[in-house]
């Protein structure tokens, strides 16, 4: 029985790892048939239905992406439950489910019980350092959690370059570019150099910038993030072509904002480049994507009154305003 038991966990997590969550459930349910006390089958369960919260979020299915978090959450109780050595653990798990769902106080509540009862336990340090940064605005704390997961585990090189974020979002820029560079060092990443060429692009180190972007490109091709960003300073320097490139590159690798980027284009082309046609099309493009958004329409407007279409930018004008664009 217990080879059984354990051949299929072996099974559903070799399945969860290759991404087939049905499978991998039905595997784990097949050892919760034989075993229902069994505290390990349970926490799989539990994060293989998180998994499929997670997919569901991702498709702004939310409503469903909640019932499965709760279901998730149900799994990992039952886990504590029967399996109370690794308490720790799912403490730390259901307070990254809790964060999921935008359920700050409770998934900080999870990781510091997780730390009561392992205070070493990085993860959860690791989790509260990111709670306190990003939700709560506690640089203080934060700092002191990621501080504490590089002094017991001093070669992980993602520690640093989010106590950077730490130090550059308290304006400690020196601080910052320490930790990003020992990062890099550590390990080379895209999301290392992408980190370091923003703070250089807050120091209006542009060329610096846009080094550490090109390494972050050359890392990941498929880096939206670092293509605007890279395409910022471009315009910023009055490289308007190549911004203008790169904010395409942008809006291909599925920046989240594509009609955004196309009023940015649209801009250059129109101020810069004097392309009035091109700057059309953009903006075009950005009013189907966002069809009730008034800058675009405003945009719009712009062009048509420097090719003397004064009708059509009246109308345009009047749609603006329609949706509520008030910078006029």
């Amino acid at each position: 029985m217990d080879d059984l038991k354990k051949s299929l966990m072996d099974k559903g997590w070799n399945l969860f790892n290759q991404q087939e969550y049905l499978l991998a459930l039905a595997s784990f349910n097949d050892v919760l048939k034989l075993d229902q006390n069994n505290g390990k089958a349970w926490f799989a369960k539990g994060a293989v239905i998180a998994s499929l919260a997670d997919n569901k979020k991702s498709e702004q299915n939310y409503i469903n992406a909640e019932k499965m978090y709760l279901e998730a959450l149900e799994c990992y109780e039952k886990a504590l439950e029967f399996d109370p050595e690794s308490a720790f653990w799912y403490c730390s798990k259901k307070g990254v489910i809790h964060d999921r769902m935008a359920r700050y106080d409770l998934a900080k509540i999870d990781f510091e019980k997780s730390l009561e009862l392992k205070p070493d336990f990085v993860d959860s340090i690791h989790q509260l350092g990111h709670l306190m940064n990003d939700q709560f605005a506690d640089y203080k704390s934060a700092l002191a959690y990621f501080t504490s997961a590089i002094k017991i585990t001093p070669n992980e090189a993602k520690y640093y370059w989010d106590r950077g974020d730490v130090y550059k979002n308290s304006g400690l820029y020196e601080e910052a570019l320490e930790d990003y560079n020992t990062s890099i060092k550590l390990e080379p990443s895209d999301a290392a150099y992408l980190r370091r060429g923003i703070l250089y692009n807050d120091m209006y180190q542009y060329d610096e910038a846009v080094k550490n972007y090109n390494s972050a490109i050359q890392l990941n091709p498929h880096d939206a993030i670092a293509y605007l960003n890279r395409g910022l300073c471009y315009e910023r320097t009055y490289r308007n072509k190549e911004a203008v490139e790169d904010y395409y590159n942008a809006i291909q690798e599925g920046f989240y904002d594509p009609a955004k980027v196309y009023r940015d284009i649209a801009l250059i082309k129109l101020n810069s480049l004097s392309q009035h046609q091109e700057a059309l099309e953009d903006l075009e493009k950005a009013i189907h994507l966002d069809p009730q958004n008034g800058e675009s329409y405003y945009f719009r407007a712009l062009v048509h009154f420097r090719i003397k279409n004064t009708q059509k930018a009246l109308e345009d004008l009047n749609m603006s305003l329609a949706y509520k664009y008030e910078d006029i």
